[in-house]
């Protein structure tokens, strides 16, 4: 059972949220909490975030069955932080690929 995002949520299960960021730029990330990290205060305030959060990721994978997307996004991804422990035997460029 994934437990409710509420205000008063602190991270604490093996459960990853995902959610989508925006700089002052315009730019757009999809960000997760990696099993651990906390989430942003205003999210956790929107009552049944977590059906959203779901229906969004599941948009922008692809992957939903109630929303069409099929729109080439033209998007690219950067490999900005990752664990140098379980990847110590590869470097940024072997990662990537």
């Amino acid at each position: 059972m994934v437990l409710p995002l509420t205000p008063k949520w602190v991270p604490s299960s093996s459960y990853t949220y995902a959610w989508v960021a925006m700089d002052n730029q315009g730019y757009l990330a999809k960000m997760y909490n990696n099993n651990s990290g906390g989430l942003p205060k205003l999210l956790l305030s929107i009552p049944d975030i977590k059906l959203y959060l779901d229906d969004l990721s599941e948009y922008i994978d692809g992957e939903s069955e109630k929303y069409n997307n099929k729109i080439n996004k033209k998007s690219n991804y950067i490999i900005d932080l990752y664990s140098s422990y379980t990847y110590r035997k590869y470097d940024k460029s072997k990662i990537i690929k």
